[in-house]
């Protein structure tokens, strides 16, 4: 069951299992998609955080907000090794799309580590970029998904 969490639940996780080595993880980031710069917009949007839920515990998360007025983005999707392989990434990456078209946005966005493209793209989003470096990966790409 898929379940709105807290940001300090959602943060404990990604701390401990997605990025264990990052020292801060804000609740939105001023991450961009093709080079749209989002300079101080982002303060007009409110990020939502959820959770998998299996027997009162998480077992995934993810995040998503709007980065423009037509644009969404899903961040911080994880899902415990034990778990995977039963589409609990993309029941989280649909709800994610949900909240998109509830906020009337025209894509949905990412920028998934390669060892997630799979999930991401049996959920409907197309990558649109090669593998690149990040902070947190060596090999991340954008994807994208339209409404």
């Amino acid at each position: 069951m898929i379940k709105e969490l807290d940001y300090e639940t959602v943060y404990e996780f990604w701390q401990k299992y997605l990025w264990p080595n990052r020292a801060i993880i804000m609740p939105m980031s001023t991450m961009r998609y093709n080079d749209i710069a989002y300079k101080g917009i982002l303060k007009n949007y409110v990020p939502t955080f959820f959770g998998y839920i299996i027997d009162n515990t998480v077992v995934g998360v993810n995040r998503g907000h709007a980065t423009s007025r037509i644009h969404y983005r899903s961040r911080g999707l994880y899902v415990m090794p034990e778990y995977r392989n039963n589409n609990i990434g993309k029941l989280l990456l649909e709800y994610t799309i949900q909240l998109a078209v509830k906020e009337n946005k025209k894509y949905c966005w990412s920028l998934p580590r390669k060892t997630a493209l799979k999930t991401y793209l049996n959920a409907g989003f197309e990558q649109t970029s090669d593998f690149f470096k990040t902070e947190t990966s060596e090999l991340n790409c954008y994807v994208i998904k339209e409404l």
